[in-house]
């Protein structure tokens, strides 16, 4: 990879956690990325809504990504049609952008859907992806995505293993509705602060 090449990180961020911010900074290392943009998702056609409302989960990523000059928050998806896209997205924020080559950061379940995504080969024209696989054992569904993209698409994507991390938005959540358990460590200090004071989460 080589200067000028970003990556884009697409998530609920319900909320953004400490993982969130780590494959951030293990995508930058290990492609050799400018920077990274966390780009919340508004309306995603393959997942269930998001618990806390946008606004909120566009701040925290703000609060989180502040402290690091390789990470950008970005409200992009608010500006598109929804369902959001990942394609729209992409070129949206490469419209808004002097130079530069967008990376794609997705995690090994998204790239087993990959085939059924909206204009999925266009997106591979403009944008290459990685995927960040928590395991290097089994090939698990990969030979039936190949099977399903052209060749030059998958020339667009690289599979790089991706040391495991194990912290869940969707856990951090149940945690803070009521059980007691200390996040604080899970959390960007600014994010939980931000929770907290505004009440999100609570039962």
């Amino acid at each position: 990879m080589t200067a000028g090449n970003y990556g884009i990180l697409g998530g609920a961020f319900d909320p953004v956690h400490n993982g969130h911010l780590f494959i951030a900074d293990y995508a930058c290392r290990a492609v050799q990325l400018e920077k990274v943009i966390f780009v919340p998702t508004l309306c995603p056609p393959h997942r269930s809504p998001a618990v806390a409302p946008f606004e909120h989960r566009c701040r925290m990523v703000e609060l989180a990504t502040a402290g690091d000059r390789r990470f950008e928050a970005s409200d992009a998806e608010q500006h598109l049609p929804v369902p959001s896209f990942s394609l729209n997205t992409v070129n949206y924020i490469g419209g808004r952008l002097p130079a530069g080559n967008p990376v794609l950061i997705i995690g090994y379940d998204n790239f087993l859907q990959l085939p059924t995504w909206h204009r999925v080969e266009e997106l591979l024209v403009v944008c290459r992806v990685i995927v960040l696989k928590r395991t290097v054992a089994g090939a698990g569904g990969e030979g039936a995505v190949w099977q399903k993209l052209p060749l030059y698409a998958r020339q667009r994507i690289e599979i790089l293993p991706s040391p495991r991390l194990d912290i869940s938005s969707s856990l951090i959540r149940r945690w803070l509705s009521g059980s007691g358990t200390d996040v604080r460590p899970l959390l960007p200090p600014p994010v939980w602060h931000y929770i907290r004071s505004n009440g999100l989460y609570d039962q």
